[in-house]
């Protein structure tokens, strides 16, 4: 009887053990499935936008904003402006060396009237001469170096 209480015993566990394997069994192939499907969806998402079909899609977006935005014309234009301000640029410097041209004969001239006899005339040279210094030295385009090349042109 003992006997039997024990192989009864055991078959009770062993059917609970039979029952709980299962039971993991079924957990484990439901997460396995789930894995496997998300996978596979991710996988199909990858496979339709292929390395093709991203090029026609950057071709089709360029072109809209090409088309749109008239990408074209605003290169063109920006060519044009670019040589505008090139051409600018040279009268600019040009016109720098002429202003100071002015400048130095205009510093010649006063300093030939600072020896004046008329004291008059030597005080407006001398007012002459601070107004066309301070001028100069403030003039961004023009630096000390001009004023000697600049000198040596006149004389």
């Amino acid at each position: 009887m003992w006997i039997q209480m024990g192989l009864d015993l055991n078959n009770q566990f062993y059917q609970e053990i039979n029952r709980q394997n299962t039971f993991y069994f079924w957990i484990i192939g439901i997460v396995l499935t789930v894995s496997i499907a998300i996978t596979a969806f991710f996988g199909v998402l990858q496979w339709r936008l292929s390395d093709k079909q991203i090029e026609k899609m950057k071709i089709g977006i360029k072109e809209k904003l090409i088309n749109e935005y008239d990408l074209d014309k605003l290169e063109n234009r920006l060519a044009i402006l670019n040589n505008q301000v090139n051409e600018l640029m040279k009268k600019q410097e040009q016109l720098t060396q002429v202003h100071g041209y002015i400048l130095i004969k205009d510093i010649h001239i006063a300093t030939k009237k600072l020896f004046d006899e008329n004291p008059e005339v030597a005080l407006e040279a001398q007012n002459s001469m601070i107004i066309c210094l301070k001028e100069f030295l403030a003039n961004k385009y023009l630096n000390v170096t001009d004023f000697f090349q600049i000198d040596d042109k006149i004389n």
